[in-house]
This record gives C-alpha cells, structure tokens and sequence, in this order.
C-alpha cells in the first residue's frame, strides 16, 4: 500500500492508495483542490467542512455534465451517422471522466465522514 501526500485548500493530507495508484490520486486531488481554490476566489473562506461541502457538489455537477454527455454520445452517435470507433472512443472518454470523478466524490465522503 502507497501513500501520497497531498494539499487541499493550504493543508497537507497523507492518503493511503494501492500500489500504482500514486500518480491518479495525486492528480484527482489536484483536481479538487482546483475546485476548492475556485470557491476561496468567489466566495472566501466559509468554514472547512462547509467549502469541502461545496466543492464535492461542483465535483458532483461535473460527474453529471459528464454522465449527460455520455447519455448524448450513447444516444446520437449512429443518428449522426458517426461510425462504431468514433462513438466508441466517445464512450470511453466520458467513461473515463466519470471512473475520476466518481473517485473525487468517494474521497470527499470520506473525508467528510472523518471531520
């Protein structure tokens, strides 16, 4: 078991992942952290629990843009006369989306249960 070091919102947070996972948790922390960030610019610091709140619902509206898209790549691909590679690649990108936001929100949770 790996663990990784990471920085939300000014503090660092020691994550235990498997082995070979480093570089994903990293990057799907990065990615929260970036949404978090985004919130402190708009509206300030408003309690930690409350921006992780916040943050996880935007992670939690990207999951669903992105699960939206997939439904529309699922659903007009052959209406548009795109071929089995061009939708498939189209599936597998949106899928890919959701796998790292859905694990954004499952590491959120979890940091919201322990707070």
């Amino acid at each position: 078991m790996a663990v990784v070091e990471v920085t939300v919102n000014g503090r660092d947070y020691q994550l235990a992942c498997d082995d070979g996972e480093e570089e994903h948790l990293a990057n799907l922390a990065a990615y929260f952290n970036r949404r978090v960030a985004e919130l402190t610019g708009s509206i300030g610091q408003v309690g930690e629990t409350r921006l992780m709140l916040m943050a996880g619902l935007l992670v939690a509206d990207d999951l669903s843009n992105a699960m939206d898209q997939l439904d529309e790549v699922e659903g007009t691909g052959a209406e548009n006369g795109a071929g089995p590679a061009e939708g498939k690649a189209g599936i597998e990108r949106a899928c890919t989306e959701i796998d790292e936001l859905a694990t954004q929100v499952e590491s959120l949770a979890a940091r919201l249960e322990t707070t």
